[in-house]
């Protein structure tokens, strides 16, 4: 079996199933940062680690020079035994040496996230540099990865996953339930939402 490290910056509680599921069918040990951001609690709610076969490690998050984060222990991880690497879909500055280690010691890299946003000169490059140095990227939505093909990256390194909160749950379901009618005496149509409360999602 191929020895999986995954690098994730934080081990949130909603991502338990699918963590247990890369642990269980891989030969897996996990890296997670402590926290999302840096001097912040990320008021997320960690997970318990005594559930994985191999307890994780912690790496920390830095942030140098006021505005580039840093992740912390990662530059050894490709001298060890690892034979791919699942990394978050950020871009550390961290991230850059790594991937050149990482092609040294010819070591695959997959990252896992929303994908970007938007280009500007100075995150173009960096941006650019990221993906080529990537084996591929695993995008959470359609629209994540028509963003990252507009903005002119390699379509064949984009592979379309969706978000994982736990297994089996995606979007887009006419769930059939009688809880609001009956518990609650409403017959009204009842939307659930599931994600962060940011303007982009036009809750409104």
């Amino acid at each position: 079996m191929k020895k999986l490290c995954c690098i994730f910056n934080y081990p949130p509680l909603y991502r338990e199933s699918i963590y247990l599921k890369i642990d269980k069918n891989f030969d897996t040990t996990f890296y997670f940062g402590n926290e999302v951001v840096e001097g912040k609690i990320s008021g997320i709610k960690k997970l318990d680690y005594s559930i994985f076969r191999i307890k994780p490690k912690t790496i920390k998050n830095k942030l140098i020079f006021g505005k580039f984060y840093w992740r912390t222990g990662i530059l050894f991880l490709p001298m060890k035994n690892f034979t791919v690497f699942l990394i978050t879909g950020d871009i550390p500055l961290s991230y850059i040496p790594f991937l050149i280690l990482c092609r040294i010691f010819n070591k695959k890299v997959y990252a896992w996230g929303h994908g970007f946003k938007a280009f500007n000169r100075k995150s173009k490059y960096l941006i650019t540099l990221f993906m080529k140095m990537l084996n591929g990227f695993f995008v959470y939505g359609e629209k994540g990865k028509e963003r990252m093909l507009q903005l002119g990256l390699n379509g064949t390194k984009l592979h379309l996953i969706y978000n994982s909160l736990s297994e089996g749950v995606s979007s887009g379901y006419n769930i059939k339930c009688d809880v609001y009618k009956e518990r609650f005496r409403n017959s009204n149509p009842t939307l659930i939402f599931i994600g962060r409360i940011t303007k982009s999602k036009a809750l409104d």
